[in-house]
C-alpha cells in the first residue's frame, strides 16, 4: 500500500501561476513526483482555498476553475467533520499554529497521511507523527 501524502493548497496554487517562476516549477515537479510514489490526499478546505485564490487573482476563468475542481475531486478528498474541527482546535493550542493550518494538519492526520507538503509550516517538524515537508526549502 502506498504512503499517503496530504498536499496543502499553496502547492497547487503555484502551479496555476502563468509565470514560470521557481515556485511554480518546483510545485509542478513535486506533484508529478508524488503522483508516482504516494497517494495524494487533499481536503474540502484545500479546494476552497484554491478556488478563492484562483478567482481573486484571476488565475482561471469560470470554466477552467470548474474543470480544475473536477480534476481535484479525482484525488482523495477528506471532508472536514466536527471531530476534525475539535482536533484542529486542540492542535492549534498545543503547537501554536493558526487555526486554518491546524485544520489542514488535523485533516491530514485523520486521513492517515504520513507527510504534509506545505510552505506554511516548519520544514522537518513532526506533528502527532505527521512529517511536515516544505518543497521550497532547499
Amino acid at each position: 500500500m502506498k504512503d499517503r501524502s496530504f498536499i496543502d493548497s499553496n502547492i497547487f496554487i503555484y502551479t496555476l501561476n502563468k509565470s514560470e517562476d521557481i515556485r511554480s516549477e518546483k510545485s509542478k515537479q513535486t506533484l508529478l513526483s508524488l503522483e508516482k510514489e504516494t497517494r495524494i490526499v487533499i481536503s474540502t478546505q484545500v479546494i476552497q482555498e484554491i478556488s478563492n485564490v484562483a478567482i481573486k487573482k484571476s488565475l482561471l476563468d469560470k470554466n477552467e476553475l470548474l474543470d480544475y475542481v473536477n480534476r481535484l475531486a479525482n484525488l482523495e478528498v477528506g471532508v472536514i467533520s466536527e471531530d476534525i474541527i475539535k482536533e484542529a482546535i486542540r492542535i492549534k493550542f498545543r503547537y501554536q499554529l493558526s487555526f486554518y493550518d491546524s485544520l489542514i494538519v488535523a485533516t491530514a492526520i485523520e486521513n492517515n497521511c504520513t507527510r504534509l507538503y506545505s510552505e506554511d509550516l516548519n520544514n522537518g517538524q513532526s506533528i502527532e507523527g505527521l512529517q511536515i515537508i516544505n518543497p521550497f526549502n532547499n
